[in-house]
This record gives C-alpha cells, structure tokens and sequence, in this order.
C-alpha cells in the first residue's frame, strides 16, 4: 500500500500493521478554505483527502503559498496521472451481474461499474444503473481542451458548449457504449 507508506513516511498519518482505516491524522496537518464564492467557507480539519488534481487543490483550497514548496520538496514535482471518460446509464431490468467488469475490445478497454448490483437503492425498481469508464492518458486529456488551453472557467464553459467538443463527446460515449455492448454479447 503505497499511500499508507508515504503517510507514514511525512508523519501524516499512524499506521496499525499497514491499515489505512486504523490511521490517524497529525494534529499539525495545515486546514484547507473552501474556494471563494458564494456560501464559502472555512472548514479547519487535521487532515484533507483529494481525490482530483493535487495542482488544482494546492491553488484553489490552500492558501499558504509556501505549503506547495514544502510538498515538491518533499515529494517532487506533481506530474500529471490519467484522466477517465465515463457514461452513467440507467437501463431497463435488473442486471444480474456483478458489480464490477472490465472489458477489452478491439476498439480498447473499459471499465463496467454495476452500482445497482450492490445497492438497489441506485434506481427505480424494475432498472438499473450502468457507469461505462475508460482511462485516457496526459496526452490524450490535452486533447480535450481547446488549442493553448483555457484561462477561465467561463471560457472552458464555452469551450464544452461548442459544436465540435459536443460531437467528440458523443463519439467517445457511442465508443464506451460499443464496448459495453460487446461484452453483452
């Protein structure tokens, strides 16, 4: 377990034989503000879990500039992971599968999530919930922003409202779907 190690390592966390749910955070863990905007608010907490893009978190919920530095210092550079593509479908019938699959097509993979198998409370009696995810690479997730990039949120807004994103969307999701489709069959 790679995260349990590196908490232990940068004394965030004591670990119980390897365990993360036996962890707990140093009382020293620097409290993160809520992005400004309307209803913001500062939550103090001994310890804050992302589970997005580290560089985004450190420069929209940190407010000390000089926590960034300390983090490369000990860590290195943040370097990009993957990005996923994903379609969340409601389906007509129960599915009797299980909750998780991964398929390989030609085409490639992709990750069938079933939360319905696990939790009928995820839709209507009588229908269940599909999540069809397939990982993209740094390089790959580049090409879903507009040449050099965007400066704003609104401007990304706009960008995910034109016709081209909105066409390449719905290739990538008839693509997931065609995956999906083929372990069905």
């Amino acid at each position: 377990m790679l995260l349990p190690k590196l908490l232990m390592r940068r004394g965030l966390a004591r670990m119980a034989q390897g365990d993360a749910r036996n962890a707990w955070p140093a009382p020293d863990f620097a409290a993160a503000p809520t992005p400004p905007g309307e209803g913001a608010r500062r939550i103090a907490a001994t310890a804050v879990v992302c589970n997005g893009d580290p560089r985004e978190a450190l420069v929209r919920l940190v407010d000390d500039a000089s926590f960034a530095a300390k983090l490369q210092a000990q860590l290195g550079p943040l370097r990009p992971a993957c990005s996923a593509v994903s379609v969340h479908l409601g389906l007509r019938g129960t599915q009797h599968l299980p909750p998780v699959l991964h398929v390989a097509t030609p085409a490639g993979k992709a990750g069938l999530v079933f939360p319905s198998a696990v939790d009928p409370s995820c839709a209507p009696p009588g229908y269940s919930t599909l999540e069809i995810v397939a990982l993209v690479d740094h390089g790959e997730a580049l090409c879903w922003l507009p040449p050099g990039g965007v400066n704003s949120p609104a401007e990304l807004e706009v960008w995910r409202q034109s016709p081209d994103y909105l066409a390449r969307k719905a290739a990538m999701g008839d693509r997931l779907i065609a995956r999906a489709r083929a372990r069905a069959t």
